[in-house]
């Protein structure tokens, strides 16, 4: 009827393709391959990551949001070009993988993007800290950092979040698309660095421990809803998979923290490398 067209012409539009890395609000960075279709037909992961996130963190804003993705080819000059007009960008996410740190375009831009405090990580696939380059290890350390993958308790094997996988896994990818939008959201409209804790007077720094795959759904759960109450969350990127590592890391996270969460599954859990107990 005539009050559901009047309604729906004040829904707001979708912003429209940013024609340059200055009319941005988010660059995403990513190595190509990483968006090469699994199967011949589909969209490629990063793809998929760059349509959710965008509708994830315009519905999270209430209005358009333009956000930079693109992996086609580039001459020299034109990659020179977009990474002089980097720093003026809001904001940064960095898709994560071992293609990523060994991609000299995905290095250049952390480096000319240069601030970690506006820069985000999504970790399609793990990386090792010593497969970092050091540029990438120095802002990679800072920032802060959203998995979109998980490692099989029982076999080791890295299952990356997203339809490929099952409904359980696709279900998680949009699960982490929302935690890393909300994150961009404070970011955008509060102008705060991603590390900035809303209320200083009320929020508290909070270890929330990692837990076993049959209580993966529910530590998801409570990290958003921490987060959305304005508390900072650590580990906030992966823990070191070799004993030695993992312990240094655990006790310094842990020094840093009020209050530690640790929420007990039925399952043991994946033993590091050099350990004897699970992670």
């Amino acid at each position: 009827d005539g009050e559901k067209v009047k309604n729906v012409s004040r829904l707001p539009e979708r912003a429209v393709p940013p024609a340059s890395v200055n009319d941005s609000d988010v660059f995403i960075s990513y190595a190509p391959v990483d968006d090469t279709p699994m199967m011949p037909g589909r969209e490629g992961w990063v793809t998929q990551f760059h349509r959710n996130l965008e509708v994830r963190l315009e519905q999270l804003l209430g209005e358009p949001v333009s956000v930079w993705c693109d992996g086609s080819a580039r001459d020299q000059a034109r990659q020179e070009e977009i990474l002089a007009d980097l720093p003026g960008v809001k904001a940064m996410v960095s898709v994560v993988s071992p293609l990523f740190v060994r991609t000299a375009d995905c290095v250049r831009e952390a480096a000319e993007f240069g601030e970690a405090s506006r820069m985000l990580q999504a970790e399609k696939t793990p990386v090792e800290a010593g497969e970092l380059p050091p540029v990438l290890l120095r802002f990679f350390t800072q920032s802060q950092h959203f998995p979109f993958y998980e490692i099989d308790g029982e076999s080791g094997r890295v299952l990356e979040y997203g339809g490929t996988y099952g409904e359980a896994s696709r279900q998680r990818f949009f699960e982490r698309i929302y935690d890393l939008a909300y994150e961009l959201k404070r970011m955008l409209k509060l102008n705060e660095p991603a590390d900035a804790i809303v209320d200083s007077s009320a929020g508290k720094t909070v270890y929330l421990a990692e837990t076993t795959s049959d209580l993966k759904e529910g530590r998801n759960q409570l990290l958003r809803e921490l987060i959305e109450s304005g508390h900072r969350v650590i580990p906030d990127r992966a823990l070191p998979l070799i004993g030695t590592d993992l312990k240094e890391a655990v006790q310094g996270y842990l020094a840093d923290a009020d209050l530690a969460v640790h929420l007990i599954g039925e399952h043991y859990g994946l033993i590091p490398e050099d350990a004897s107990l699970s992670v």
